[in-house]
């Protein structure tokens, strides 16, 4: 019924009740804990456990690759984002890591294989992958890089390979002395 004395419309709850609040927040622009406002769901796992509640019990010499390779993971996955903790890494820079380490060689790697392999080892929603995922990657690549061995030999070859790198910069030179606009004689 239209209130005919104000001419609007009644209101949808009876009058003097209270408004009923819905749980989590919802609704005009209060976030409650959904995936998209970074709520109670959206719990990372990262930082991941220390390498001893992992149960890294390998060779010294092992440890000290899987260390460097984990060094080079953090590098790029920084590479280009301010604020990049390096726990994540992005398709473009895992591109990047794959040309830049020389893991695409064009024929048997090619980047597209190295697209279809980033959307493979990713969570479905992601858009990113951690390390644990990136050594899954680098797994998947390997007997395609190294077809001529075995594929635990493969595996250490591609590991070797992006162990111990960074990002390299193309394009940016450094002056040995500055222009000196500035400088009077």
């Amino acid at each position: 019924r239209w209130s005919e004395s104000a001419g609007q419309a009644p209101s949808p709850r009876p009058e003097g009740a209270p408004a009923v609040r819905r749980p989590g927040g919802g609704g005009r622009g209060r976030p409650g804990p959904s995936r998209r406002h970074g709520g109670a769901l959206n719990r990372r796992r990262w930082p991941p456990p220390p390498a001893s509640e992992r149960g890294a019990g390998s060779p010294m010499a092992e440890n000290a690759e899987m260390a460097s390779l984990e060094e080079s993971f953090r590098k790029f996955a920084i590479y280009g984002d301010t604020k990049a903790t390096g726990q994540e890494m992005n398709g473009k820079n895992w591109a990047k890591l794959c040309k830049d380490c020389k893991v695409t060689d064009g024929k048997s790697v090619t980047s597209t294989d190295v697209d279809i392999v980033f959307s493979k080892v990713k969570g479905k929603t992601a858009r990113v992958i951690n390390y644990e995922e990136f050594k899954k990657a680098l797994e998947e690549l390997a007997p395609k890089r190294f077809k001529d061995k075995s594929k635990e030999e493969a595996y250490e070859a591609i590991c070797q390979l992006v162990a111990g790198k960074e990002p390299i910069n193309v394009g940016v030179t450094v002056s040995e002395e500055p222009l000196g606009c500035w400088e009077q004689e």
